[in-house]
């Protein structure tokens, strides 16, 4: 005597398939007379088309920090090039101290207490 296949591999390829694969399979469960069923059926599909709507979102989101990303380190190039740093040197001492971390690009802020810089005497 065999067993039935307890994989769902099967189940799950008609779950996701095409709308009309789906409401034949929604239709069949109804037959089976356990509302549950066809439930959890219908629950299963939603929140299979939730979770790749929420995984477009994602990649989309992603594109646009990638993409926010690249403009940043051009605008840094940019005021590199102008030579930034050395015609706005007098202003360093308005600045927070950074503490740079070697796996972010982004620095670590942290303040030193006053406003007088000592380096340049400023206030």
């Amino acid at each position: 005597m065999g067993y039935p296949c307890t994989s769902l591999d099967w189940l799950h390829q008609l779950l996701i398939g095409q709308s009309a694969i789906f409401h034949t399979l929604i239709n069949t469960t109804k037959k089976l007379d356990n509302w549950g069923i066809a439930a959890n059926i219908a629950c299963y599909h939603k929140y299979n088309d939730k979770l790749a709507e929420v995984n477009a979102c994602i990649e989309w989101l992603q594109a646009e920090v990638d993409s926010i990303c690249l403009t940043k380190l051009l605008c840094k190039g940019q005021l590199e090039a102008a030579r930034v740093l050395k015609q706005l040197a007098h202003m360093e001492c308005l600045a927070p101290v950074f503490m740079w971390c070697s796996y972010d690009e982004e620095p670590q802020v942290t303040i030193q207490g006053g406003w007088k810089c000592a380096a340049h005497g400023c206030a």
